[in-house]
């Protein structure tokens, strides 16, 4: 896993009092990169997202954009509080067999992070599985991700200004694949550090 992280005041989006990016790469079977957005605003906010692709479907919960060489990209909208879905396109340089690329616009109502976890794939090759679970704590979100050959990974992202506690009932396991100061698992109890991502993987 490799956890990746910026963070500004103001600025990022209209109307932010706090905006802070962070980026895991989950590796292997996952082959995906999450993008949670933690934002705080009195505005809505805007991810957008630019793929030279020839055409776009969308399915609940997910968009997948055709792309060249026989690769998709799947956009994972992960969380029940899900973005608004506009498609543009602009013109786009270099040696392409197509004039314009394809922008997917996602909008968010104020103080709504936006949470996408994106997966390249061949043609026909099958998506990852999102399933979420509740935490009993609002600021407090886990994801589950079941890759096609069964092996699994558990994303918490602790929106909060405190660390956050949640039961989720875990089975023996699992262990943490981000650092130490992300947060721990110890048990069937899992902690997640202030505005942090806890990356849990499920071994054999």
């Amino acid at each position: 896993m490799w956890p990746g992280r910026s963070a500004a005041a103001g600025g990022a989006t209209p109307g932010a009092t706090e905006y802070q990016r962070s980026v895991v790469q989950l590796k292997g079977a996952f082959n995906s990169f999450l993008i949670w957005d933690r934002i705080k605003s009195s505005a809505p906010s805007r991810f957008n997202l630019h793929t030279l692709t020839t055409s776009i479907d969308q399915t609940p919960g997910k968009l997948t954009a055709h792309g060249y060489k026989g690769v998709d990209l799947d956009v994972h909208l992960l969380g029940a509080a899900q973005p608004s879905v506009a498609l543009d396109s602009g013109r786009v340089s270099g040696d392409w067999p197509q004039p314009n690329q394809q922008w997917i616009q996602l909008g968010q109502p104020a103080g709504t992070d936006h949470t996408v976890l994106l997966q390249p794939r061949a043609t026909g090759e099958k998506a990852l599985e999102t399933i979420e679970h509740p935490t009993g704590t609002a600021t407090l979100k886990a994801y589950e991700l079941v890759a096609a050959n069964g092996e699994r990974a558990m994303v918490l992202l602790n929106s909060g200004d405190a660390v956050a506690q949640a039961d989720l009932g875990l089975t023996s396991g699992w262990t943490a694949a981000t650092p130490a100061e992300n947060g721990s698992v110890n048990g069937t109890t899992i902690n997640v550090a202030a505005h942090q991502a806890l990356v849990l993987i499920k071994t054999p």
